[in-house]
This record gives structure tokens, C-alpha cells and sequence, in this order.
């Protein structure tokens, strides 16, 4: 038998560790991972909620995983607290630490972005504070996969981390009430695209014309957290130009994946 390394064993201990079960409310449970923003961490949290969610636990009624938790809400007429917390200590007990290693992009979803001008009005600013000019900003935008860690609520947002260092920035001192359909934003190290127009503080360097949710489609969304997406410079011709076929020929040429909901 081989003998494990010291790393290997220190791993195992914070595997044993975590989740730790906590509870909100008399309705739901939140397994806390590692309070830290990594995508090996992040991992461990999709992980465990998709076997939460194949074990089809009576009284669960939803599961919702984010940066480095799962809350699980239930129904306490069907099942207890203490209950409930003995099925997920189970699943946790048979967790194996392997599947968390760190992986290579993969189900890459490219995104056409304009960047700048009224699509992006606070390049400028963003480049100013960076001491970047604006071709190294969309450069460093666009220079590799972001991970989706978790889909918000207004949309099925993607959070998408991590954005190079040197365009990380603290959000806007005054947040505006309405950022447009498909905007592009970012903020401290994180990324993220609007599917809807919502408010917003973080600074708006970009526009998708490439839809991405759709409430008539199930899932509405076409992103799925764990997966990751790659921006593409297109200039604002070709998004003005956006329509259902160049939307077609788009995902034909880039993307491939079955989430896309494509015939």
C-alpha cells in the first residue's frame, strides 16, 4: 500500500471537517464550507449539493449552493432539524476528497461582448484608476475562462471569478438604479454579466446582445455554476446586427454544450 503524504492527510481532516451543519430559521440548514472564495473550495459545495439533491431527502424543498455554502430549506412537518442533519452528515461521511482537486477549464460558454463607448461607459474610468489604457483593460478582460461560482437571484446572474488583480476596484460610490440588459461588470475580483436590466454599483465596462435566460425554458438560464465563460471582443456593428440567426451561428461556432438549449 502506498503511504499517504503529509498534504494528502491534511486534506482528508479538513474534508472531515467540513461542511459543518448550521441551522437558519426552523426551515433551513446551512452546510458551511471553508469561509474563503477558491474554486477548489467551490467545488466541494457544488459537490455536495448535487448529492443532496440525487438523494431526494423527504421534506427537502430546495437547495441553493453559493461561494462556500448549500442552505438547504425543508419542510419541519415533514422532516426534523436533527433529522434532516443525520441524512447530510451521511452524505458528507461518503464525500471523497479526489473530486475536489483543482481541474482545467472545461464546458467553456463563449460570451460576445462590446466593449467601451455607451455599451461600456465606465472603461474610461476603470482604465484611469488601473493606470491601464483601454485595449489592456478588454485584453485582461477577455484573456481567460471565469469560473461561475454561483447564479443570482435577478436572472440567474453568473458570478465569475477571478478577475485579474490589476483591475480589481472597489464598486461605485453611487450605484446606478438601472444597468442594461447584458451588461458586463465588474468589481473587487469578480465579473459578472446581467441577463436582465437590474441596479447595480459595480462599474460597467461592456455589452453582451447574446441572450443567456430565458423564464419559458427549463432551466431559464443558460449558464450553470461550475461552468465557465470566456468574453469575446466583438465590435458594435456586429452586436447591433444581433439577431435569433447570429445568435445560431454564434453558439454553433463557439459553444457546444446541451445547457445552451439549443435545437
Amino acid at each position: 500500500m502506498f503511504k499517504e503524504t503529509t498534504a494528502e492527510q491534511s486534506e482528508k481532516n479538513i474534508i472531515a471537517q467540513y461542511p459543518k451543519f448550521l441551522p437558519l430559521g426552523d426551515q433551513v440548514i446551512v452546510a458551511q464550507f471553508e469561509k474563503e472564495m477558491g474554486i477548489s473550495i467551490n467545488q466541494k459545495v457544488l459537490s455536495f449539493a448535487q448529492e443532496v439533491e440525487a438523494a431526494k431527502i423527504s421534506g427537502v424543498t430546495q437547495i441553493i449552493p453559493t461561494f462556500c455554502t448549500v442552505a438547504i430549506r425543508y419542510n419541519p412537518l415533514i422532516i426534523a432539524y436533527k433529522a434532516l442533519t443525520e441524512e447530510l452528515e451521511i452524505i458528507k461521511s461518503r464525500l471523497v476528497f479526489e473530486q475536489y482537486k483543482e481541474h482545467k477549464p472545461q464546458n467553456i460558454i463563449h460570451i460576445p461582448v462590446v466593449y467601451g463607448g455607451e455599451y461600456g461607459p465606465d472603461i474610461e474610468y476603470v482604465a484611469e484608476s488601473t493606470g491601464l489604457d483601454m485595449d489592456e483593460v478588454i485584453r485582461l478582460h477577455t484573456s481567460k475562462p471565469y469560473f461561475i461560482y454561483m447564479l443570482g437571484v435577478i436572472g440567474s446572474y453568473p458570478y465569475l471569478g477571478d478577475l485579474d488583480e490589476r483591475l480589481a476596484l472597489k464598486r461605485r460610490s453611487s450605484p446606478r438604479i438601472k444597468v442594461e440588459k447584458g451588461s458586463i461588470v465588474i468589481a473587487n475580483r469578480l465579473t459578472v454579466l446581467h441577463p436582465l436590466a437590474s441596479p447595480s454599483g459595480w462599474h460597467v465596462i461592456g455589452q453582451t446582445p447574446m441572450e443567456t435566460f430565458d423564464p419559458h425554458q427549463n432551466p431559464p438560464s443558460t449558464l450553470l455554476a461550475g461552468n465557465y465563460i470566456k468574453f469575446e471582443a466583438i465590435s458594435a456593428e456586429e452586436a447591433e446586427q444581433w439577431n435569433d440567426n447570429k445568435q445560431r451561428e454564434w453558439i454553433k461556432k463557439w459553444n457546444s454544450l446541451k445547457s445552451l438549449n439549443q435545437d
